[in-house]
């Protein structure tokens, strides 16, 4: 439990945490950050297992898990969610980080709309 006094996470038992593509940069620090306070992580990946697997294994303390699913798919965030759920006995922390980049012509409005549209897609999909 969080002490009322005390906004950080030192002050916490264990609390599930699953975070999406966390082997991207700012996925993988958060995850560092939240398993030194305790915090124990499920790391979802979609494509990249080898790179979601260095991430867990740079990860401190135990019990982390490893969740493949598309975050950008209805089905999969559900199944996604009951197993972190069940391998973590609950999730009380949710980082929904999923994301993609193109690199398209400043002028190709269609495919930095299709970037953005799956962004908040699946950002959606995970609440």
């Amino acid at each position: 439990m969080v002490k009322t006094t005390d906004s950080s996470l030192d002050s916490q038992l264990i609390l599930p945490t699953l975070i999406h593509r966390p082997y991207s940069h700012a996925g993988a620090e958060i995850s560092k950050q939240l398993a030194a306070k305790g915090c124990k992580v499920a790391v979802n990946y979609a494509f990249s297992e080898d790179r979601a697997k260095g991430t867990l294994d740079s990860l401190a303390g135990s019990g982390h898990v490893l969740i493949q699913g598309d975050a950008f798919d209805r089905e999969s965030v559900k199944r996604i969610a009951d197993e972190a759920v069940a391998k973590l006995g609950g999730v009380d922390i949710v980082i929904s980080n999923a994301g993609w980049t193109t690199f398209a012509p400043f002028d190709d409005l269609r495919e930095w709309c299709d970037m953005h549209l799956i962004a908040l897609q699946g950002h959606k999909l995970t609440v």
